[in-house]
């Protein structure tokens, strides 16, 4: 078939063979977050077109991170109680919806933030975690609800986009097995 997938009789892929990429649970991808965070690597998260310059994470301090990171993947508990993967969207659509505002004529802003510190949107988003596809997902939501992520309207369009997200996610994660 020239694609590289090992069929397994289901119409699907067999997910062991080599070169298919694992799908991390919430632990484990919480586990690998924190270590870029420890080696500093969190990639280049700046674009080209970075407004800051690409140098958003000059002044953002490790223990902001690694408070990034807690707000990310744990409970307010103080205990390290890992979040459930429904109490994580919660939080991050708390987080999208404080980047997104609306002015009196409803033109749509974006301020991107990590703690204090004011960033671009790809070094926010990778300082929290989140996945560039749940982000996209998200900031749609956040835009098309202006009474907030909170509200009934916005909580129906994030239900309507979560299906549609995990199809997107499941195809991604197939061709990346290419």
């Amino acid at each position: 078939h020239g694609t590289g997938l090992q069929r397994d009789g289901r119409g699907g892929y067999d997910h062991t063979a080599p070169g298919v990429r694992k799908t991390l649970t919430l632990a484990d991808y919480a586990a690998e977050h924190k270590e870029r965070i420890r080696l500093t690597h969190l990639g280049a998260p700046c674009l080209p077109t970075c407004k800051f310059g690409q140098r958003c994470l000059d002044e953002v301090t490790k223990p902001v991170l690694y408070r990034a990171h807690e707000y990310s993947f744990y409970a307010d508990d103080g205990g390290g109680t890992p979040l459930t993967k429904k109490e994580q969207s919660q939080r991050w659509l708390k987080l999208v919806d404080s980047w997104v505002t609306f002015d009196v004529d409803g033109k749509i802003s974006e301020d991107y933030h990590i703690g204090s510190y004011r960033t671009c949107r790809e070094a926010a988003r990778e300082a929290y975690g989140i996945l560039p596809l749940r982000l996209s997902s998200m900031l749609r939501v956040a835009k098309a609800a202006p009474g907030g992520l909170e509200s009934e309207e916005a909580m129906r369009l994030w239900d309507a986009n979560v299906a549609a997200m995990h199809a997107a996610e499941r195809t991604t994660s197939t061709s990346e097995a290419v």
